[in-house]
């Protein structure tokens, strides 16, 4: 998910510099003593560090018996960033699920070096169905018709892209598609672990990566040496409940959050000047953007870059800024702009097509195969979570009648909102679930884990990691007090417990709470740095790119 150790611009377009299958490396490949892969340099990290990358093939089926053979694989690239002191590799997951671990290092490895001591390689990998792996996780390309506006809960025309998108999913993915899992990847991680010669797992992962490192401590409990988990994605919701309710009910707080602090900035926020309270000012701006939806605002940049701007679009907008505080200002600056009746700079910010990004976006789609484009995330969702016919009940009056009661709280229907393309998906999905995983609690692992939670995420909320920390055994939770997605690399106090944790087993205390040190409203260059990871959860500019499904 989002901002850690660099404030890159929430735009930023990342090509990976790791090689293809069709690119075969000039540099020697190179095996290191224990290992039993064979590495090539690939490049380097956006701060020129070497890395170096490698692959290996996993059986589709890590859990099935062992007397069954079969020849169905996945093929997984692997990316290393080394480092002079390691002697043990540090896995690392940066979100999603959809989100690819190659470029993710390539972009932000130099950053996790700081915040956990240089003393592990760093070492990712795309997961199975993802980016560079093979087979992708892939569906038709059919466009997801344009949300009702205003909005309505029961879209016929959503639900009719929903049966077909779903179908094409199982067709063009075949006997892989019902592997592409959480479970089956938590289980890729042993083989990665093999590969090079280590038996315990350390590992870091971020958001959905919070959700694969319970996932795997849970079923590997006895490897599972140093699991770091940060921004906790709620394991009993995702895997056992059809609606993630602890997905957006805590958003609502952390946008009133963005206009008390917006208020208390003064001068330094274009919105402040709008009102004489903080209450006055959410009221003023959330009734502004609500009235977006029967009024959508028409914009005309020039002949290319035009549009008209729904609520829906802002507030997902606004969702994808309230990951990453040094983003604040320029939120702000495109509200206050839109109030004043000019919608150029939301346009380009949040809109698809709004900036360069699209355009790169288009060259990219040039090389996939004709309607076919990757749906990693869906297809990963879909089969982890309660899906299809043996969860929910068939038909579009049916979804309606299931979703309706979460439409009625005020302050979080505008969020969940967002969510309504996925659940279309789940209803319907054709792939049956093929694994078995179940939450358990008191999960003693081989080491405690240690959980790294923000006091307000907007889109992983404290009770995710309140939940992870009463599942496993002694774990140990550290709260910062602060806002945003994502504590490691945004706070001092947070940083020194995962370098403790790391070098010498420290454990901090259970509930130790790290006070804030960013600043809110100042310019990107003052604020203190932040790795922003491209979870592949949103485009940057406020918009899903996978089916409509927001950040989770």
């Amino acid at each position: 998910m989002r901002s850690l150790f660099l404030y890159l611009a929430a735009s930023t377009v990342f090509h990976a510099t790791a090689y293809s299958a069709d690119e075969k490396p000039k540099d020697p490949a190179k095996k290191y003593p224990g290992e039993n892969i064979s590495w090539t340099p690939c490049g380097n990290t956006t701060e020129g560090t070497p890395l170096e990358c490698s692959d290996i093939d996993v059986p589709a089926d890590q859990f099935a018996p062992k007397n069954q053979t079969s020849k169905l694989k996945f093929n997984i690239p692997l990316i290393r960033l080394r480092s002079k002191n390691g002697t043990k590799n540090l896995l690392f997951n940066p979100g999603g699920p959809g989100a690819s671990g190659v470029e993710n290092t390539i972009k932000v490895g130099d950053g996790i070096f700081n915040a956990t001591g240089r003393d592990y390689h760093i070492l990712s990998f795309d997961p199975r169905g993802v980016k560079g792996s093979e087979p992708n996780a892939s569906c038709s390309s059919l466009t997801q018709p344009e949300p009702s506006s205003p909005f309505t809960i029961g879209d016929a025309k959503l639900y009719a892209w929903a049966t077909t998108w779903g179908k094409s999913c199982a067709d063009i993915m075949g006997e892989h598609g019902k592997f592409i899992n959480t479970p089956q990847t938590a289980a890729d991680m042993n083989s990665i672990l093999d590969a090079v010669g280590q038996s315990d797992m350390y590992y870091l992962g971020v958001s959905y990566g919070s959700l694969l490192g319970q996932t795997y401590a849970s079923l590997f409990p006895n490897r599972s040496a140093r699991v770091i988990i940060d921004s906790v994605a709620h394991l009993s919701e995702y895997y056992e409940s059809k609606v993630e309710t602890a997905n957006y009910n805590f958003t609502a707080e952390v946008w009133e959050g963005f206009i008390s602090e917006c208020f208390k900035a003064g001068n330094r926020c274009p919105l402040s000047s709008r009102a004489g309270s903080d209450k006055e000012l959410l009221d003023k701006v959330t009734s502004f953007i609500d009235g977006l939806g029967p009024e959508p605002m028409s914009t005309y940049v020039n002949a290319t870059v035009n549009g008209f701007l729904t609520a829906r679009d802002v507030w997902g907008g606004i969702l994808s800024d309230l990951y990453n505080p040094g983003l604040w200002n320029m939120t702000a600056t495109a509200v206050d702009q839109m109030m004043n009746g000019n919608g150029t700079e939301a346009l380009l910010r949040w809109m698809p097509g709004g900036g360069e990004e699209e355009a790169e976006q288009e060259e990219d789609e040039e090389e996939k195969r004709p309607g076919v484009e990757e749906s990693s995330r869906s297809v990963i969702r879909a089969n982890d979570r309660p899906s299809g016919p043996a969860a929910w009940s068939q038909g579009l009056d049916s979804l309606v009648e299931e979703l309706t009661p979460f439409y009625q709280n005020n302050k979080s229907k505008r969020w969940f909102e967002g969510w309504q393309p996925d659940y279309y998906m789940l209803q319907q999905w054709p792939i049956n679930k093929t694994h078995s995983f179940q939450v358990t609690k008191d999960v003693k692992t081989a080491f405690p884990l240690l959980i790294l939670q923000n006091q307000f995420d907007p889109v992983t909320p404290l009770v995710g990691a309140q939940f992870a920390s009463e599942t496993f055994n002694s774990s140990r939770l550290v709260v910062a007090d602060q806002y945003g997605h994502t504590a490691i690399g945004t706070n001092d106090c947070v940083d020194e417990s995962v370098r403790a944790y790391l070098g010498n087993g420290t454990l901090p205390n259970n509930g130790t709470v790290c006070q804030s040190e960013v600043k809110y409203f100042t310019p990107q260059n003052e604020t203190k740095g932040f790795m922003q990871l491209d979870d592949d959860m949103s485009d940057g500019n406020g918009e899903s790119d996978d089916e409509g499904i927001p950040p989770i």
